[in-house]
């Protein structure tokens, strides 16, 4: 795990400077405090910050080169890396760690060294003889990987902030990607916040040769969900391979914990690592306590495990002097709170362990959630859709409460997918709401929703229940959770592991019908698979709990602190240029009132305290302008 950054003229024959790649190297520190290295070469300047994992010798150091003269700087984990060297028939001494054999199987394989990975991984590889850069996101975007097209330079990096730290690069916030944001809470792939810095889609890569730059996919996620599996051998099956996708995470030269929050998910990952050897567990909690205290059932596990358990309470001064440098570490602006919590339990993590294993992933592939409810619903919304419209309008007129309630909230909108009203669980603001915000520029900016318009069209094929899962999957999972677990736990130098997306694992889930994985009561009818295989290993109240997440008592704090709002959000500089007063205004108003409306105050304060870290960490820029590349 670690950082890389790099910046590849486009013409071929310039080489690039070295004062804009160390900006760049010093801005993603924290991801690679073991070593820094650096490659420059006419055409190319490659970056990397190590974190070391595997081959803890100075043999890992990078970039790294072949024999032919290619480089490679990479950021990630190749789990099968040991496989791979077998196959290339390679002995040990030759490629002792994973880095050494993704530089072997590229330089043999090419492109087509990316189907045989399994592990999370984003790279650039510099084909010295083409002279052509080469970079490769994982297939579910658990790594991240920035870029920007300048007018003489090609510029990455494993964070956003990196890019701006160039120098070659101007801030400047994106509408389009502001209002994707407040829409649905987290922005998009291809864009990011910063108009002209662009994120590389989960399972994409990017080619730039000949001075032209490519994007296109090299994997998608096969949805067939129609397959009618035995569920004895579907389950037989679900659960070898997440033993061995656990057993994979393992291998590493340093110490491996877990993260215990006492939920299915992360109780479950425990359990197998912890037949395997002896692991370190690690929980968090809010001093508020109560609902904000899972810590019962984590013991629980941890007991019954056996695991060296750790555990942390957060107080609310700690939250409140953190806020801003958590937000500013996010490198995105996003909304899910459980960002909070994450931060401190890596920092507390970090000083036992170098590698954490953790259970996102689950719910997106295993069922999780309410889509149990969701895809009822959206199967009713479908057959009610089917009726002629005067049939239902009259239904809705002759009916009363909450009957006609139901029936008019089934009646629109009318003009999109229906599977698609499943995927408003996870809007704050409404469109008038946004609308609002951005005034008259709102009307040329794009609907937020045709990002999951498309998502729903590219699995139309499928069951809806795997719709749900599979959207989620490419939306809500890689642009938040991923996102937020690596930006968090990178903080403080630690390497996140998710057993649930090995591909082998999530490739089987989705190859079968969505009730294989989602049936029955609200609870325990998620994630069936799972519960099943875990059924005597796992403390019985861990098996049938409700999910939680990771609770933050944000709203107790939100409404006793109107007046922090307020002057946040006075700042009319940055991002805040870029709101309706009277909007913002309103909002607070509402807020004083004792109106349910601190979500809307929480995702509008994310942004703005996001945006004044990106500008505080700015570098200054010479006055005769930006350094060419």
């Amino acid at each position: 795990m670690c950082g890389i950054a790099g910046i590849v003229s486009l013409d071929s024959k310039r080489t690039p400077p070295r004062a804009p790649l160390e900006r760049m190297l010093n801005a993603i520190r924290h991801r690679g405090p073991d070593d820094e290295g650096i490659h420059i070469a006419p055409g190319v300047a490659l970056g990397h910050r190590r974190l070391s994992i595997l081959d803890l010798s100075p043999a890992g150091h990078q970039p790294m080169a072949h024999e032919a003269g290619h480089v490679l700087t990479y950021n990630g984990e190749i789990y099968n890396y040991v496989e791979l060297r077998d196959a290339l028939g390679l002995e040990a001494g030759q490629a002792r760690g994973d880095t050494a054999v993704l530089v072997q199987a590229l330089a043999r394989w090419g492109e087509g060294a990316l189907d045989r990975l399994n592990g999370m991984f984003a790279f650039g590889w510099w084909n010295a003889r083409e002279r052509s850069m080469l970079l490769v996101r994982d297939r579910f975007g658990i790594k991240p990987l920035y870029y920007a097209v300048t007018a003489d330079a090609l510029v990455f990096a494993s964070e956003l902030r990196a890019i701006l730290a160039s120098g070659l690069v101007d801030y400047e916030p994106d509408p389009q990607a502001v209002s994707d944001y407040l829409g649905l809470r987290f922005v998009p792939a291809p864009l990011t916040a910063v108009r002209g810095v662009f994120k590389l889609p989960p399972g994409s890569l990017l080619t730039l040769t000949g001075g032209r730059v490519q994007v296109r996919s090299w994997y998608r996620l096969p949805v067939a969900g129609m397959f009618e599996a035995d569920p004895a051998d579907a389950q037989e099956r679900f659960e070898a391979l997440f033993e061995d996708a656990v057993d994979l995470r393992l291998r590493a030269d340093v110490p491996v914990g877990v993260f215990l929050s006492g939920g299915l998910d992360s109780s479950a990952v425990a359990a197998v690592a912890s037949r395997a050897q002896p692991i370190d567990s690690f929980a968090v909690a809010f001093e508020k306590g109560g609902f904000y205290d899972e810590r019962f059932y984590a013991r629980q596990v941890a007991r019954r495990l056996g695991t060296r358990h750790h555990e942390l309470v957060v107080t609310a001064a700690q939250f409140r002097a953190e806020l801003p440098e958590i937000l500013g570490r996010l490198d995105e602006p996003i909304t899910d709170l459980a960002a909070l919590p994450l931060y401190f339990l890596a920092a507390e993590a970090r000083r036992h362990v170098k590698v954490i294993l953790s259970g996102e992933g689950s719910d997106e592939v295993l069922g999780g959630y309410d889509f149990n409810r969701i895809a009822t619903r959206l199967r009713l919304i479908e057959e009610w859709q089917r009726i002629p419209k005067g049939l239902r309008d009259a239904g809705i007129a002759v009916t009363q409460g909450r009957i006609r309630a139901l029936l008019t909230r089934l009646n629109a909108p009318t003009d999109r997918y229906p599977a698609l009203r499943g995927q408003y669980i996870i809007s704050i603001f409404t469109d008038a709401e946004r609308r609002a915000l951005l005034g008259p520029q709102a009307s040329g900016l794009g609907d937020p929703r045709r990002y999951i318009d498309a998502a729903y069209a590219d699995v139309a094929h499928a069951d809806p229940f795997n719709q749900i899962m599979a959207v989620y999957s490419g939306s809500w999972l890689s642009e938040d959770l991923l996102m937020k677990a690596d930006k968090m736990t990178m903080a403080h130098a630690l390497e996140l592991r998710v057993p649930f997306l090995d591909y082998r694992l999530v490739e089987h889930l989705f190859s079968l019908q969505g009730l294989t994985k989602v049936r029955g009561p609200a609870t325990t009818g998620t994630k069936r698979m799972l519960r099943r295989a875990m059924r005597g290993r796992l403390p019985r109240s861990v098996l049938t709990r409700d999910k939680r997440g990771f609770p933050v008592p944000l709203a107790e704090w939100a409404r006793d602190e109107v007046d922090w709002f307020a002057d946040l959000f006075a700042d009319r500089s940055g991002v805040g240029g870029l709101f309706e007063r009277r909007a913002v205004d309103n909002l607070l108003t509402r807020q004083r009132r004792g109106e349910h409306v601190w979500q809307r105050a929480w995702n509008l304060a994310a942004l703005y305290l996001w945006d004044r870290r990106m500008r505080e960490q700015l570098p200054p820029v010479a006055e005769s302008g930006r350094e060419a590349a």
